[in-house]
């Protein structure tokens, strides 16, 4: 799963993660980070729903 993640909530975005166990991939940087994400599929729904909550709605996610 890769999303966009704005440059303000990379902090939380990293520590989520790190707390949840999901293996992060790549990071392409621009005006926003792009990053792309591994885990079990129901591990990240779950991380997707609280991250979304936690940014306000600033993370876009994308399946790939």
């Amino acid at each position: 799963m890769a999303c966009y993640v704005p440059y303000p909530v990379e902090g939380l975005f990293r520590n989520r993660i790190n707390q949840e166990g999901i293996t992060l991939l790549t990071i392409e940087r621009g005006m926003d980070l792009r990053i792309l994400v591994q885990g079990p599929k129901d591990q990240l729904a779950q991380v997707v729903t609280t991250l979304t909550n936690e940014s306000q709605g600033r993370i876009e996610w994308v399946e790939v």
